[in-house]
Protein backbone atom coordinates (compact mmCIF):
# COMPACT_ATOMS: atom_id res chain seq x y z
CA UNK A 1 0.00 0.00 0.00
CA UNK A 2 1.55 3.13 -0.87
CA UNK A 3 1.70 5.79 1.62
CA UNK A 4 -0.32 9.30 1.07
CA UNK A 5 1.05 12.74 2.35
CA UNK A 6 -2.81 13.78 3.66
CA UNK A 7 -2.52 10.53 6.23
CA UNK A 8 0.20 12.60 8.33
CA UNK A 9 0.02 15.12 10.62
CA UNK A 10 2.00 17.52 11.00
CA UNK A 11 4.81 16.56 13.82
CA UNK A 12 7.73 14.38 14.26
CA UNK A 13 8.68 10.87 13.02
CA UNK A 14 11.35 7.91 12.78
CA UNK A 15 11.85 6.70 9.42
CA UNK A 16 12.69 2.99 10.32
CA UNK A 17 13.57 0.82 8.00
CA UNK A 18 12.87 -2.97 7.93
CA UNK A 19 14.83 -4.13 5.33
CA UNK A 20 17.59 -2.24 3.06
CA UNK A 21 17.78 -3.37 -0.57
CA UNK A 22 20.52 -0.94 -1.75
CA UNK A 23 23.15 -1.72 1.69
CA UNK A 24 22.86 2.45 2.28
CA UNK A 25 20.93 3.61 4.48
CA UNK A 26 20.80 0.39 6.68
CA UNK A 27 18.00 -1.02 8.88
CA UNK A 28 16.10 0.02 11.88
CA UNK A 29 15.54 4.01 12.64
CA UNK A 30 17.43 5.90 9.68
CA UNK A 31 16.29 9.10 9.77
CA UNK A 32 14.23 11.65 11.53
CA UNK A 33 11.39 13.50 9.73
CA UNK A 34 9.48 16.67 10.60
CA UNK A 35 6.59 17.04 8.91
CA UNK A 36 5.25 21.01 8.75
CA UNK A 37 1.96 21.63 6.80
CA UNK A 38 2.81 20.36 3.23
CA UNK A 39 6.66 20.34 3.61
CA UNK A 40 9.37 18.09 5.50
CA UNK A 41 12.94 18.14 6.70
CA UNK A 42 14.51 14.51 6.77
CA UNK A 43 17.62 14.14 8.97
CA UNK A 44 19.39 10.81 7.68
CA UNK A 45 21.28 10.02 10.88
CA UNK A 46 23.21 6.71 9.52
CA UNK A 47 25.77 5.83 7.03
CA UNK A 48 25.89 9.10 4.71
CA UNK A 49 24.51 12.45 7.15
CA UNK A 50 22.87 14.92 5.64
CA UNK A 51 19.68 16.93 6.04
CA UNK A 52 16.91 17.40 3.35
CA UNK A 53 14.14 19.98 2.62
CA UNK A 54 11.12 18.46 0.80
CA UNK A 55 8.88 21.21 -0.77
CA UNK A 56 6.12 18.33 -0.47
CA UNK A 57 5.71 15.97 1.79
CA UNK A 58 4.01 13.36 -1.01
CA UNK A 59 7.56 13.50 -3.00
CA UNK A 60 9.43 12.56 0.47
CA UNK A 61 7.43 9.53 0.86
CA UNK A 62 7.54 8.59 -3.04
CA UNK A 63 11.13 8.58 -2.63
CA UNK A 64 12.03 7.48 0.16
CA UNK A 65 9.23 5.06 1.02
CA UNK A 66 6.44 4.53 -2.05
CA UNK A 67 9.86 3.30 -4.01
CA UNK A 68 10.80 0.04 -1.91
CA UNK A 69 7.25 -0.71 -1.16
CA UNK A 70 6.70 -2.59 2.52
CA UNK A 71 10.75 -2.04 3.58
CA UNK A 72 10.04 0.74 5.93
CA UNK A 73 7.61 3.16 7.66
CA UNK A 74 7.15 6.48 9.61
CA UNK A 75 6.45 6.07 12.93
CA UNK A 76 5.18 8.94 14.81
CA UNK A 77 7.26 10.00 18.02
CA UNK A 78 5.79 13.74 18.52
CA UNK A 79 3.39 16.52 17.67
CA UNK A 80 5.36 19.20 18.65
CA UNK A 81 7.31 21.18 16.39
CA UNK A 82 11.16 20.98 17.69
CA UNK A 83 9.45 18.92 21.08
CA UNK A 84 12.61 16.40 21.18
CA UNK A 85 16.09 17.58 22.12
CA UNK A 86 17.23 15.28 18.90
CA UNK A 87 14.53 17.54 17.12
CA UNK A 88 16.72 20.22 18.13
CA UNK A 89 19.84 19.08 16.94
CA UNK A 90 18.00 18.79 13.68
CA UNK A 91 17.27 22.81 13.94
CA UNK A 92 20.94 23.40 14.21
CA UNK A 93 22.43 21.42 11.16
CA UNK A 94 19.91 22.99 9.33
CA UNK A 95 21.07 26.63 10.42
CA UNK A 96 24.77 25.68 10.21
CA UNK A 97 23.74 24.23 6.44
CA UNK A 98 21.62 27.67 5.40
CA UNK A 99 24.64 29.75 7.40
CA UNK A 100 27.34 28.38 4.39
CA UNK A 101 25.33 29.87 1.75
CA UNK A 102 24.01 32.60 3.34
CA UNK A 103 26.25 34.55 0.95
CA UNK A 104 23.72 33.72 -1.53
CA UNK A 105 20.48 34.72 0.17
CA UNK A 106 19.22 38.43 -0.04
CA UNK A 107 17.51 38.07 3.09
CA UNK A 108 18.58 37.84 6.84
CA UNK A 109 18.87 34.17 8.05
CA UNK A 110 18.25 34.58 11.46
Amino acid sequence: MLLEAKDFMPGIYRLVRKTDKTGISGTGVVALVIIEQEAAIVKWITGKKSVVLWDKVQDMLDVHLNCHPDTGYLEQVGDQFWEHEVEMDVREDIMNILNKFKHLFIFKIV
